[in-house]
């Protein structure tokens, strides 16, 4: 094999291992906890509602309420009546910073006149894994979001809604909060036609 076709070959195995759509949260210093949701089938199928509270795609999502980054309670059924983004994130994932970093102008900003919300979780921060008010304020400006931002130290009260132990977690959830969509990774694409078909 020649050296540049062993270098490109090198180059996109090395990029591929760089960019994947997802951080993994399994290891045993970052708090997440793994809990009975975490094996939910997460299949995105929208005809088989259930139309019972739970965590799998069909189901009604349980009302969450986190402390937001104004040091208020906000829940997800503040927001009912619209379609929900929850997305769960941590300070140290290049993926969610990412996403963070676009989530305003990718989902917010050309749906949220019609009826669409983000509920976007700060689950760790760098240093010793519990969000302060700091932090929270600090993610909202510096990624200049619109929306208020929550915290759930450790995934205390989101872990059950994890199909993995990855983040960033994304699930939409319908005008009468039924889970539509739910995947780890940020797929902004996949996201904003589960979103416009919901809206």
């Amino acid at each position: 094999m020649r050296p540049v076709t062993l270098l490109s070959f090198f180059l996109v195995i090395v990029l591929a291992l760089v960019v994947l759509p997802a951080c993994d949260s399994d290891d045993d210093t970052d708090g997440r906890l793994d809990t009975p949701g975490s094996g939910n089938d997460h299949d995105n199928d929208d005809d088989d509602d259930s139309g019972e509270q739970g965590y799998d795609v069909g189901d009604i999502a349980p009302d969450l309420c986190l402390d937001n980054d104004e040091g208020e309670e906000s829940c997800l059924s503040d927001h009912d009546g619209n379609v929900v983004l929850l997305t769960v994130m941590a300070a140290w994932c290049p993926a969610c910073d990412t996403e963070a970093g676009n989530i305003v102008k990718t989902l917010h900003d050309p749906y949220h006149e019609r009826g669409f919300d983000v509920f976007m979780v700060l689950a760790k921060n760098a240093a010793d894994g519990t969000p302060s008010q700091g932090d929270l304020e600090a993610w909202r400006a510096g990624h200049n979001l619109p929306f208020n931002v929550m915290a759930d130290p450790y995934y205390e009260e989101t872990a059950a809604f994890f199909p993995s132990n990855y983040i960033p977690l994304n699930i939409v959830l319908d005008r009468d909060r039924v889970i539509r969509y739910s995947q780890t990774g940020y797929d902004p694409y996949s996201i904003s036609n589960v979103v416009n078909s919901h809206l």
